[in-house]
């Protein structure tokens, strides 16, 4: 049985830009990202990941998105914890929310 592996980033002065920075380090170093963010904080992270810097693409999907375009997506953006989303152990868990996530043990690491 493998242990999850928890991070914690704190004081940040803009989240948002700090999380579309940790998303793109991650998915640059290969990582799958399941990004679960607080609904009203979606459309904005979304967008800013589309604007994050002139000539970076950070490739992402939401869970209303097709499900071909979801396969294919590294980064994965839901605004609830809802009970189907996939949960793959070699996926990391962010959470950007203020709830606890039941089930978060199943990713092999959590930030």
């Amino acid at each position: 049985m493998s242990v999850t592996e928890v991070v914690f980033h704190f004081n940040a002065a803009d989240k948002r830009t700090h999380a579309c920075r940790l998303l793109r380090k991650a998915y640059g170093q290969g990582a799958r990202l399941l990004v679960v963010s607080e609904p009203q904080e979606l459309d904005p992270l979304d967008a800013a990941l589309w604007t994050l810097a002139g000539r970076d693409f950070v490739p992402h999907a939401r869970l209303n998105d097709p499900p071909e375009i979801q396969i294919h997506s590294p980064i994965l953006l839901v605004g609830e914890w809802p009970a189907e989303v996939p949960r793959p152990q070699d996926w990391v868990l962010v959470n950007l929310g203020q709830a606890f996530l039941p089930g978060y043990e199943q990713f092999a690491r959590v930030i």
